[in-house]
């Protein structure tokens, strides 16, 4: 029974559960999406000051420069700043939050949490720095690397070193060369194939290099949920 509803104070998760009539047959309970606006206010917060330091770096690299040489700003890091200027912030609780799970008897249900329970989806997700983002039918006979193919392989920024894998309840793993092996362990139904950036190669990133891994990461959180939510 989806809806909105008021329940009393110090109600659980799992009571929750209970109270809107349990879950369909259909349901993927290792993707539940709750979102809390306390984790969305603090995921502002962080990425607005994120965002200060990247711009306080280019104003610097431009204070820097030499009265021979004209002024220059890193296009690379300014477009990652412009990029980042509308980050859709969920808020969202990771982890296993699944009926009866460790997490839901004792989790206490806030004021406005959402909750989103999507159908099993039988899909793998590649995002980041690839040619073309995209999602396609899970197949257990491919591994990472097959599904990077499909995307149409690394684009100029991909740090492949870096790459991880995120999953239906939103905890992350690095996808070590184990990664790129046909074993259900690693990549599984749901599962979203991660290809930052190299920030490596944009120049003066060292001055803001914690502002941008914020920023990224919070971006590709926001992308990975879209892609359970669609």
């Amino acid at each position: 029974s989806p809806g909105t509803y008021t329940v009393s104070k110090n109600t659980t998760l799992q009571e929750l559960y209970e109270t809107v009539g349990g879950f369909l047959d259909t349901a993927d309970q290792s993707s539940i999406i709750l979102q809390r606006e306390k984790l969305k206010d603090r995921e502002k917060e962080i990425a607005k000051k994120a965002r200060q330091d990247i711009l306080d770096t280019l104003v610097s690299s431009l204070s820097n420069v030499s009265t021979t040489d004209p002024p220059q700003i890193d296009s690379s890091l300014l477009a990652f700043y412009q990029e980042t200027s509308n980050i859709d912030f969920f808020g969202r609780y990771s982890g296993d939050i699944s009926n009866n799970s460790n997490a839901a008897n004792n989790l206490i249900i806030e004021d406005g949490d959402y909750i989103f329970v999507p159908p099993k989806r039988n899909s793998i997700s590649v995002i980041g720095q690839v040619q073309n983002q995209i999602t396609v039918l899970y197949d257990e006979t491919l591994d990472v690397k097959d599904y990077i193919s499909y995307s149409g392989g690394y684009s100029e920024f991909a740090d492949k070193k870096g790459i991880y894998i995120v999953s239906s309840n939103g905890l992350s793993r690095y996808a070590s060369r184990k990664f790129f092996s046909n074993d259900e362990f690693f990549l599984s139904p749901g599962d979203t194939i991660v290809i930052p950036r190299e920030f490596g190669k944009v120049k003066g990133v060292a001055l803001a290099s914690i502002a941008v891994s914020t920023l990224s990461n919070l971006a590709i959180a926001a992308a990975s949920l879209n892609s359970i939510s669609r």
